[in-house]
Parts: structure tokens; C-alpha cells; sequence
């Protein structure tokens, strides 16, 4: 599975619109990291997966905003995690 449709994969069964929540950035990145690991079934960490690639491709799905809490960092809000 290339690293394109993984993403896609990933965005479209574990994230989703709502106005009302928030998530936070740097959680998402670690959930798509593991998502990916376990489609490639190796343990290496690919070089190619880049933090600016992800954010890219999530506001390209979702539109979210970015904003910056002082305890968690960068979150996006308007888009909600679903395990």
C-alpha cells in the first residue's frame, strides 16, 4: 500500500467533521504513523513520511483550523479522532 492511499485510508476511517471537538495535532501525526506501520508490517520508520505531508493532505480533506493550546501544542479544531 503506498503511502498516498494509506493516508487517505487513514483520514477517511479515523477522522471526522465536528465543529464541536478538537484534536490534538501532534496525537493525530502518532495515530497515522502506527496506522501505517501496521498496513506495511515492517519496523522500520519509512523516511518519506513527513509531518508536512500529513498536515497538508488534512486540510486538503477537512479544512480544519489550527490553533495553538499552551498545555497540548498545535491542535486542529472542527475535526474529531475516532479509534
Amino acid at each position: 500500500m503506498s503511502q498516498a492511499s494509506a493516508c487517505i485510508q487513514f483520514l477517511s476511517c479515523h477522522v471526522r467533521k465536528d465543529a464541536d471537538s478538537e484534536v490534538q495535532c501532534m496525537l493525530l501525526w502518532n495515530e497515522w504513523i502506527r496506522f501505517y506501520l501496521r498496513q506495511r508490517k515492517k519496523g522500520e520508520f519509512p523516511e518519506e513520511l513527513r509531518l508536512s505531508v500529513f498536515n497538508e493532505a488534512v486540510h486538503q480533506n477537512f479544512s480544519p483550523s489550527l490553533a495553538f493550546d499552551t498545555f497540548r501544542g498545535p491542535v486542529y479544531v472542527g475535526i474529531r479522532y475516532i479509534r
